[in-house]
């Protein structure tokens, strides 16, 4: 079985947004997507979904106990207190990141 864990000195925390474009053809369902998203059902699939497992944002996420276990539910604080959020150094080298982010993206 694949384990995880975070060092004692720290690790940068993932993080993941969702957006509705202003002039979106299809407001309605954008937005029900969201906030199907952000539910507990939403979480917990987000959590436990094939590609990967990861600590949903919604704490009431409806996780069963052996998924909590799996994600180390009781252990996320502690996580969470070693954790920090991408830096990036300056804005230059940032853009390089991005791009180079992206380039591989669209590779082929």
């Amino acid at each position: 079985a694949l384990d995880f864990s975070i060092p004692k000195e720290g690790a940068v925390l993932w993080s993941q947004s969702l957006a509705m474009f202003k002039d979106s053809k299809n407001k309605d369902m954008a937005l029900k997507f969201i906030q199907y998203i952000m539910s507990p059902e939403g979480q917990a699939r987000l959590a436990t979904s094939s590609c990967y497992w990861g600590m949903p944002a919604n704490t009431k996420a409806a996780l069963t106990d052996d998924q909590k276990k799996v994600l180390r539910f009781d252990e996320q604080p502690g996580f969470l207190t070693r954790a920090q959020a991408y830096p990036a150094p300056n804005a230059d080298l940032d853009k390089k990141m991005q791009d180079m982010w992206t380039e591989m993206l669209q590779a082929k």
